[in-house]
């Protein structure tokens, strides 16, 4: 994930960490497709966001999605949904969202695993269905 350190105030991440490829648009509501260019620490998506509110990760396979992360208007990350990874009750494909906050030890991350709301689903599922239509909801 991004670190504190990889934050630019005026932009976010910085451009050499990650790869734009492409956009998803559903339902009035867009995000962009991002890989790492590096793994290791931000092998997965960054803990701040660069000028979007959504950013969608590319699977292994460089051709689908396995997770979303949602930022708030602080571009700080507010929930992640995704489904190619167990969590407790939650096995693939089933969708799960991680809410961000303070975690016990103190750092700020992603919170153990709970389903959808009712509004997170009207907000978000044309979305999610395009990005990930294998995973269930």
């Amino acid at each position: 994930m991004g670190s504190q350190k990889q934050f630019n105030p005026d932009g976010g991440f910085s451009a050499y960490m990650y790869e734009e490829v492409g956009t998803i648009t559903a339902g009035g509501i867009s995000g962009k497709v991002v890989k790492s260019k590096g793994g290791g620490a931000q092998a997965g998506l960054p803990l701040y966001a660069n000028k979007s509110r959504i950013y969608f990760k590319m699977g292994r396979d460089g051709k689908s999605i396995e997770q979303m992360r949602v930022y708030g208007p602080d571009r700080r990350a507010k929930l992640d949904f995704d489904y190619m990874h167990p969590h407790g009750s939650f096995r693939p494909p089933r969708l799960h969202v991680h809410d961000f906050g303070i975690r016990p030890d103190g750092n700020f991350g992603h919170l153990p695993a709970r389903g959808i709301t009712p509004k997170e689903r009207a907000l978000y599922e044309a979305l999610l269905r395009k990005a990930m239509p294998d995973c269930d909801f």
